[in-house]
């Protein structure tokens, strides 16, 4: 690869990172209007546009299809759905996942094809709330691992409808916690004294608790730089501070289909 081709690619990921967070503030706002779509119409044209330019083709291919029903929402002029919304920040949680890998190595090439198939098979459905999907109406059970006690309070504001909530200060006596309690759900610091996230996940994946494979979201401040094995980190969901509830609710929604995924099939 040639040295400006090295620095435009480079040069557009930055680009692309920077309109993704402006994308992601728009999708979290308390309400979407048909303002705000045009801005989200804006980004994904940009998007496509300066992945074509870098030949980043598979970006600017997703981008595209996702651009098509945009359009056709705006002309609809119809107001915006949970679950659109829901299709919105899944794009933009892979394409910020993907965008991480090529910071890594240049010459990956993501692939999209369940996201693609979620597009080009787009229907409109009634709304639900996360509590309301297959888990008969009853709390889930959620355990959080943060020494702020801001962080309990408003996890609790955001989630209550849906989880009854554990709280600890710290991965040891989480630890304790997932030997006994079996959970849907595992929100935690990432940055923690004694054991950081990046540790606890290893024990528990490696580990023999009934939470091995639960979902997890890491809150983080920071980009970690995190352990090779892929294994450790299936299901698992970074998420930047300060907390933004759509966005929690989003990954909790996502979190939950899995775990009933792992229940129905065991």
């Amino acid at each position: 690869m040639e040295e400006f081709e090295i620095e435009l690619k480079k040069s557009t990921i930055n680009e692309l990172e920077d309109t993704l967070e402006a994308l992601l503030d728009i999708l979290t706002l308390d309400r979407i209007n048909q303002l705000d779509l045009d801005a989200v119409f804006r980004a994904a044209h940009s998007l496509k546009g300066n992945s074509k330019a870098a030949e980043f083709d598979t970006i600017a291919s997703v981008t595209h299809k996702l651009e098509d029903l945009l359009l056709v929402k705006k002309n609809s002029e119809a107001s915006i759905s949970e679950t659109f919304l829901d299709l919105l920040l899944e794009f933009t949680d892979t394409l910020q996942r993907s965008i991480e890998k090529l910071k890594l190595d240049l010459s990956y090439i993501p692939t999209f094809n369940e996201l693609e198939h979620k597009i080009n098979s787009f229907e409109e459905t009634e709304t639900e709330e996360i509590k309301e999907s297959s888990m008969n109406n009853s709390l889930r059970k959620l355990l959080l691992i943060d020494d702020d006690i801001d962080i309990y309070n408003t996890i609790n504001t955001f989630l209550s409808d849906t989880f009854e909530i554990d709280y600890v200060s710290n991965a040891v006596q989480a630890i304790e916690d997932c030997k006994i309690e079996d959970y849907d759900l595992i929100i935690c610091d990432y940055k923690m004294p004694v054991m950081n996230g990046q540790e606890f996940a290893l024990y528990l994946r490696q580990g023999s608790s009934k939470n091995k494979e639960t979902p997890m979201i890491f809150l983080t401040a920071f980009t970690p730089k995190l352990f090779s094995q892929k294994s450790i980190w299936e299901d698992v969901f970074f998420m930047s501070k300060p907390i933004k509830k759509k966005k929690l609710r989003y990954y909790a929604k996502c979190a939950l289909q899995r775990k009933l995924a792992y229940q129905e099939a065991s």
